[in-house]
C-alpha cells in the first residue's frame, strides 16, 4: 500500500483541522467566554454559541473526521476510493470548524 501526495495532503489537512478543534477549548473558549461575560452578552447568547463553548463539543466534532483520516491511511483501499473518503472527511472537518467559528462569534454577529 502506497499513499500518494494527494492522500497525505488530504489526511494531513483533516488531522490539522482536528487538532485545531481539540486545542480550541483550551486556547479560545475561556477567553471569549470571559469577554462575553464581561460585556453581558453571554446570557443572551444563541444556543449554538452556548453549545460550542462546552469543553467537550469541539473535540467531539473533530473525532469523526480525524478517525476516518487515520483509518484511510492505515488500511488497504483502492486509491480512488481512499481519495474520495479523505475528501469527504476533509469537508466534514471544514464544516465542523466553520460551525465552531460561527458558534464562537454568535454573540457578536447577532
Amino acid at each position: 500500500m502506497r499513499l500518494g501526495a494527494i492522500d497525505w495532503l488530504l489526511a494531513g489537512s483533516t488531522v490539522s483541522l482536528g487538532l485545531a478543534l481539540i486545542a480550541a477549548p483550551l486556547a479560545l473558549v475561556p477567553r471569549l467566554a470571559s469577554l462575553y461575560a464581561l460585556h453581558g452578552v453571554l446570557a443572551d447568547a444563541p444556543a449554538l454559541s452556548r453549545w460550542v463553548m462546552a469543553p467537550w463539543v469541539p473535540p467531539l466534532m473533530a473525532a469523526g473526521p480525524v478517525a476516518v483520516a487515520v483509518y484511510c491511511t492505515v488500511t488497504r483501499m483502492r486509491p480512488r476510493r481512499r481519495v474520495a473518503v479523505l475528501a469527504v472527511a476533509l469537508l466534514a472537518a471544514v464544516a465542523a470548524a466553520a460551525l465552531f467559528a460561527r458558534g464562537l462569534l454568535g454573540p457578536v454577529l447577532t
